[in-house]
């Protein structure tokens, strides 16, 4: 075969080659990406929803505001409760609530849609992107066949639509899902001081050592100052420090009663973190096996496992330097 001709095949073969890859493969993409959008029942992004209103699993509602406590890209609870938000949930919210796509369209509706779900019984979630009216889906019954849920949107009055049950169960959370479950505020790295007391009798008062030497930083990184000046183990400082960062709610107490119904009197530990932003005062008590934790005198009232007592060392011993010989 002539030099030519093999320079002609090759250019049909290349020509050939990008037609299927624009024309079937990338257009058939498109068509795909274009039919998925289309399906789509509101018409935003994550990033656009300013505000969110839930029905919660067991009756109530739920408001969730974007930006609080100076954080623009943050998210509080407004009601029924003032709390921050746990990012991760809201960020799975969005982008449910983004992505919901309808499975099938039901049109020629009768006028009582009871038999759907979406009468008065219908639970209503409500998405804001901005200063003006909200977008309104309402949530029905269960199909009877497949993993499907009625919803229905408002202006759309006509038209009933089924979505995946999986994504729309999770627009009615619970409250407690909702919330923000750490316990403390800060990180290890911002933490300059840690006092430990208990029963109200000082353990260790230990203080960061700030060194340009990163070896000298990571091995001895901090000072014990009270009740007696020596190096101190940054080991397991750094293991209190970063258990208590670590720590989750299991609940919440709202309205608490007196401070005696959780160890709280006379908390068994009460520890006092200095950071670049402040002091925390942390008091952890606990009733039989339940722990439970109060922070900076806030009225609600954390529990926890009582685990997060037992990983707070309560001699000095354990805060001093251990190590012997550095070779």
């Amino acid at each position: 075969m002539s030099f030519r001709a093999t320079l002609a095949l090759g250019v049909i073969a290349a020509a050939l080659g990008l037609y299927v890859y624009l024309v079937e493969i990338r257009g058939e993409r498109e068509r795909q990406e274009t039919e998925a959008a289309a399906k789509r029942l509101l018409a935003l992004e994550a990033d656009q929803i300013t505000a969110l209103e839930l029905p919660l699993a067991g009756g109530g509602r739920a408001k969730l505001v974007r930006g609080g406590e100076g954080d623009p890209d943050g998210w509080a609870l407004e009601t029924p409760v003032a709390f921050p938000a746990d990012a991760n949930v809201v960020a799975n919210l969005l982008s449910n609530l983004a992505s919901l796509a309808s499975e099938s369209v039901i049109e020629d509706l009768p006028e009582d849609l009871a038999p759907f779900g979406l009468g008065e019984e219908r639970r209503a979630v409500r998405v804001w992107t901005g200063e003006g009216e909200p977008s309104v889906l309402y949530l029905g019954g269960r199909a009877p066949l497949g993993s499907l849920l009625y919803v229905a949107l408002e202006g759309r009055g006509k038209e009933l639509f089924t979505v995946p049950l999986g994504p729309a169960s999770a627009l009615e959370p619970r409250l407690r899902e909702l919330r923000n479950k750490r316990v403390v505020g800060f990180e290890v790295s911002d933490v300059r001081r840690l006092r430990v007391q208990e029963h109200g009798s000082l353990v260790a008062l230990v203080e960061r050592v700030e060194s340009e030497d990163e070896a000298e930083a990571e091995d001895e990184g901090w000072r014990l100052v009270e009740p007696r000046e020596d190096r101190a183990d940054a080991e397991r400082v750094r293991r209190v420090l970063q258990d208590l960062v670590l720590a989750r709610a299991a609940a919440f107490v709202d309205e608490p009663g007196a401070l005696e119904e959780y160890g709280l009197d006379a908390p068994e530990l009460e520890l006092s973190v200095g950071t670049k932003q402040g002091m925390e005062r942390i008091l952890i008590g606990r009733v039989q096996d339940r722990g439970f934790v109060r922070v900076n005198d806030q009225r609600v009232i954390y529990e926890t496992s009582d685990r997060v007592l037992m990983n707070v060392p309560r001699s000095l011993f354990a805060y001093r330097y251990k190590r012997v010989l550095k070779v």
